[in-house]
């Protein structure tokens, strides 16, 4: 054991560590729900049915808000994020992805910092940002893509 530790808590900063740098660079894991056969997936994007479904077959770019209960940045920019949806109407769809429960699309995203927010046209990300966002900050990162509301 060294220096007079635990195993437990070896094992508590070897995850904290992890957390804090990331443990791999490896692929993500599989999604466990596989969009049907048959279905294009653009080059490189999850193959999953619900990812599909609600970003990649969104006829209007899409603001995927990587979130978490247990982030606060997170909670305080979300009525921001719904009056943006509001704001640009049927221009713009905002879909909230769950950090925990999403885990590959968060290894696949890359994502590290909580709020993450990527913009996905077309099948591509053409934006991205880390960190908590005002309204205005909100509308300051869309309007490259979007233009004014």
């Amino acid at each position: 054991m060294a220096a007079g530790y635990s195993m437990r808590t070896l094992s508590f900063l070897t995850l904290s560590l992890c957390l804090l740098v990331g443990c791999s660079e490896g692929p993500p894991p599989e999604p466990v729900d596989p969009v049907p056969a048959g279905v294009v997936i653009p080059k490189g994007m999850p193959n999953d049915k619900w990812f599909h479904e609600h970003v990649l077959s969104s006829k209007s770019p899409v603001l995927v808000d990587f979130t978490a209960i247990w982030c606060p940045p997170c909670q305080i920019m979300k009525p921001d994020v719904h009056k943006v949806e509001k704001a640009y109407g049927d221009r713009l769809k905002v879909v909230e992805v769950d950090f925990d429960e999403h885990e590959y699309l968060s290894a696949f995203f890359r994502v590290k910092y909580l709020p993450r927010l990527i913009v996905i046209k077309d099948g591509e990300v053409v934006a991205d940002a880390d960190g908590g966002q005002s309204y205005d900050d909100l509308l300051e990162f869309l309007n490259p893509v979007l233009g004014n509301p």
